[in-house]
């Protein structure tokens, strides 16, 4: 593997459907030129051709090991908190594949946390498609392991532990909205 950029956008294709949408996403972030790396997160489960594909759209390509999800979550979720395991970047922006790109907005990266303006933890109903982070083993594992330990795992429960990771440089920058 190259060496790793201190910054990229991060992105998922769980799903033969869902690469043609992060191909997409892909895409539309080379042309407003991005300076930034572009990384996706995928399964296993995809076809040959559409996994090479995804090699052609990135310049990382992260296979998930789906039988770390022994919480139960449901996918998307577990692929955000996957997002915490690429420690090799220095900084993450995590977006649904489901958005386009309409302008160079590179400049959301240069944006720090603030645990006292910003609240990262998802509001019922809420889909938080859009984080920065910066990645941390730590935070991922306790995470995960907090879940294992539950009982009855909850969205409400996901929510409490995803306060966590403010502690971390974790930021809900918008919700379902397309960026530009």
């Amino acid at each position: 593997m190259r060496d790793c950029p201190n910054e990229a956008w991060v992105t998922f294709a769980l799903h033969d459907q869902d690469v043609y949408d992060a191909l997409t996403f892909s895409f539309s972030l080379k042309r407003v030129l991005t300076t930034k790396k572009l990384a996706v997160m995928t399964s296993s489960k995809l076809s040959p051709f559409l996994k090479q594909a995804l090699h052609h759209g990135f310049d990382f390509v992260f296979y998930l090991q789906d039988d770390l999800n022994t919480s139960g979550l449901p996918e998307t979720d577990f692929v955000k908190l996957s997002a915490l395991t690429l420690a090799s970047f220095g900084k993450i922006l995590f977006l649904s594949p489901k958005m386009m790109v309409l302008r160079n907005c590179d400049e959301l990266f240069d944006l720090e946390t603030n645990e006292d303006e910003v609240d990262p933890v998802q509001k019922e109903n809420d889909d938080v498609s859009i984080f920065l982070a910066k990645p941390c083993f730590i935070t991922y594992t306790a995470v995960l392991e907090a879940l294992k330990s539950n009982n009855g795992l909850t969205k409400t429960f996901l929510q409490r532990h995803m306060e966590s990771l403010s502690n971390h440089k974790v930021m809900s920058i918008g919700r379902k909205t397309v960026v530009g």
